[in-house]
């Protein structure tokens, strides 16, 4: 019977019909060499172009936008920078004629200045556009993610507060930390958000009060100005 199968392939023909096809079929995977990406991004001179684009909406909105009042002008006066004005920010940057992306002007700074910025690959926050916006203006040495600025201002200003005359004790720093987070999360805090979330479930408003006395109002400014200016 085995040899009865295997009468067909005894012709030459077959043979080599069979032997092309499995040479015209054959495929060689290669599991050493990877292809190289020379730059899955954008060239210089687009770069350039999206950060020039940048400083124009900021030359040109500054008077409009309260987010750009106060960290392209510097206008801090008996006002902070509120969600709200970084959410209208966004908005303004994402209409014609600009159309501006945070995370690609957060790329374009990376390629063209790579020591000087962190985060690029990073999933965005609103906050970010604070970092963005003090980058480019140059009042910040460094672009990366607000948080993480945002914290090492906090770490610097409290321990020049707990070297002072009177340091804050555990119960206040607890406090503090939170009122940083929301700050990093949400660019500013006031006494109203004390009623959210994580400070309700601390007691709210009133265990606040407690905690820092006649001084919250003045140590909610305090923070507010010094974690974003």
């Amino acid at each position: 019977m085995t040899d009865e199968a295997a009468k067909p392939f005894s012709r030459a023909p077959l043979r080599e019909k069979i032997l092309q096809l499995a040479k015209d079929t054959d495929q060689t995977i290669d599991h050493v060499t990877k292809d190289a990406v020379l730059y899955a991004g954008f060239d210089e001179e687009k770069a350039k172009g999206l950060i020039a684009n940048f400083r124009d909406f900021m030359e040109q909105k500054q008077d409009e936008l309260l987010a750009l009042e106060i960290l392209y002008k510097g206008r801090w006066k008996d006002r902070h920078l509120t969600y709200q004005a970084i959410k209208d920010l966004a908005e303004a940057m994402a209409q014609p004629p600009f159309h501006i992306a945070p995370e690609m002007l957060w790329k374009a700074y990376a390629r063209l200045e790579a020591g000087r910025v962190k985060g690029a690959d990073a999933q965005r926050l609103l906050t970010d556009l604070i970092s963005l916006v003090r980058f480019t203006v140059g009042t910040w040495n460094e672009l990366e993610p607000f948080p993480d600025e945002a914290e090492r201002r906090f770490q610097g200003w409290l321990q020049a507060r707990q070297a002072g005359a009177s340091p804050f004790n555990a119960a206040q720093v607890e406090w503090l930390t939170l009122f940083k987070e929301r700050i990093a999360s949400a660019s500013s805090i006031d006494l109203d958000d004390l009623d959210q979330t994580p400070f309700a479930q601390k007691g709210g408003p009133s265990r606040a009060v407690q905690v820092f006395g006649k001084d919250l109002h003045a140590i909610l400014d305090e923070l507010n100005e010094v974690l974003v200016a």
